[in-house]
């Protein structure tokens, strides 16, 4: 049964390259008062978030977007 990941970048474009975030982990950290979400470079690392369905990665899409200041978009993969 396929996964589904979720890649973040701070560029209104993912080109998956430049000033990206990564694949999200599910974890945040802070840093000067200001949250960032975990993210690792490559998706089949073993930290990445996987969810089992592809909704539910594409609602949590959204809720990243208003959690982190800096994230611009992202883009719904799967592994």
């Amino acid at each position: 049964m396929p996964g589904y990941v979720i890649y973040l970048s701070t560029e209104i474009e993912t080109d998956f390259g430049g000033n990206n975030y990564g694949y999200w982990t599910g974890k945040t950290y802070r840093h000067e008062d200001v949250v960032y979400p975990g993210c690792e470079d490559d998706k089949y690392d073993e930290s990445v978030k996987v969810y089992k369905f592809k909704k539910s990665a594409e609602k949590m899409t959204e809720k990243l977007g208003e959690r982190f200041t800096y994230v611009r978009s992202s883009v719904v993969e799967e592994v």
